[in-house]
C-alpha cells in the first residue's frame, strides 16, 4: 500500500493508507484507512567499553528513535565511586596508637613494625580465636540515629599471616542492643597470605537498627597466636539520602540535535568516577524518567 501522513501530536503521529491491491492483473483500489502510530520517547545511553578511560575525551552514545527532535546528555561525578555525599564519623590510620578503639584482650596489640602497616609503622593485629581478646571496638557509642543516617560505610586496609585455609575473622556492628556479622573474611577464599587488601561493608538502615550509640568490632576467629590479621586505615563513614545531583553537560552539542544520538565528553571535573543518562525530546513533549545511571566510566 501506500500512505501519507496526516498529522502528528505529541508522541503520536497519524497516517492516511490507502489500499491498492492487484488481483487477476486489476488493480483494485481498497477504502481508506486511518490510524494511529504511537511513538516512543524512551532513550538510553550506551554502556562505556572499556570502562577505564585513558584519553582526555570520550565518544557517548545514545539508543533512541531518529525521528526525535534531540536528546540531551547529563551526567554526575564522584572521587569515590559513590553518588552520595558521606560524612566522616572516624578515621584511624593507628600511628598513635588506638584512636577511637578500644583493645579488646590478650590477643590484640599495636603492631608498630610497619611491615605489615598498610601506611605508616603501625596497625591493629589481632590473632587466635578468644572472642573479645581477639578484637578491638570503638570505645564509645556514635549517634546515627538523631542525624538521620541511612546508610554507613566502613572502608579499610588489612593483611594477613600465617592464617590458614578456611580460618577468617569478622566485622561486627552493634545496633544499641545486639551485635551482628556484617562482614566475614575466610583465608583461602578472601584473602591470601602476605597481601594487602582493601575491603568496603556498606550498612543500611534498612537491614539494621541505627542507634545513638552505634558501634563497629573487628574479630579475628582463627585458632592459635600466629594466625595473624593486621588491620589499617579504618574510615567509618555515614549519610543521609542526600545525593550528588546531576548535572546537565555544559556543551554546544547539548543537547545533539540530529541523529544517531552523540556526543564527544570532555570529562568536566577531571579524574574520577562518571555516571550518566539521556533523555530525549519531540514535538514539545519530553522523556519522563527518573534519573538513574545508564553508563559509567572511570577517568
Amino acid at each position: 500500500g501506500v500512505y501519507d501522513k496526516l498529522v502528528t501530536n505529541l508522541s503520536n503521529t497519524t497516517y492516511i493508507f490507502k489500499a491498492q491491491l492487484l488481483y487477476n492483473s486489476t488493480i483494485v483500489e481498497g477504502e481508506e484507512k486511518t490510524f494511529t502510530v504511537a511513538l516512543s520517547l524512551n532513550t538510553s545511553v550506551n554502556p562505556i567499553i572499556p570502562y577505564m578511560v585513558t584519553n582526555s575525551t570520550i565518544e557517548i552514545n545514545a539508543s533512541g528513535d531518529s525521528y526525535l527532535d534531540n536528546v540531551t546528555l547529563w551526567y554526575r561525578w564522584s572521587n569515590d565511586n559513590w553518588s552520595t555525599i558521606w560524612n566522616i564519623l572516624t578515621y584511624d590510620d593507628f600511628e598513635s596508637g588506638f584512636g577511637n578503639y578500644t583493645d579488646g584482650g590478650g590477643d590484640c596489640s599495636l603492631y608498630t613494625g610497619g611491615t605489615h602497616a598498610h601506611q605508616g609503622s603501625n596497625a591493629i593485629n589481632i590473632q587466635d580465636n578468644s572472642g573479645d581478646a581477639s578484637s578491638f571496638y570503638y570505645t564509645s557509642g556514635i549517634d546515627v540515629d538523631t542525624p538521620s543516617y541511612t546508610s554507613i560505610k566502613i572502608d579499610f586496609w588489612f593483611k594477613a599471616k600465617g592464617m590458614e585455609a578456611d580460618k577468617d575473622f569478622w566485622v561486627l556492628y552493634y545496633d544499641g542492643t545486639d551485635w551482628y556479622n556484617v562482614a566475614t573474611y575466610v583465608s583461602g577464599i578472601d584473602f591470601e597470605n602476605g597481601q594487602f587488601y582493601h575491603k568496603i561493608i556498606w550498612i543500611n538502615e534498612t537491614d539494621y537498627t541505627f542507634p545513638v550509640d552505634m558501634k563497629i568490632k573487628f574479630q579475628c576467629d582463627a585458632s592459635k597466636n600466629n594466625d595473624d590479621v593486621y588491620i589499617d586505615e579504618i574510615y567509618v563513614n555515614a549519610t543521609s539520602s542526600d545525593r550528588i545531583n546531576w548535572t546537565l553537560w555544559s556543551d554546544a552539542n547539548n543537547p545533539d540535535i540530529s541523529y544517531p544520538w552523540q556526543w564527544v565528553f570532555n570529562f568536566p571535573n577531571g579524574t574520577g568516577y562518571y555516571e550518566f543518562y539521556s533523555i530525549g525530546r519531540y514535538n514539545h513533549e519530553t522523556e519522563i524518567k527518573i534519573p538513574s545511571a545508564e553508563s559509567r566510566c572511570r577517568k
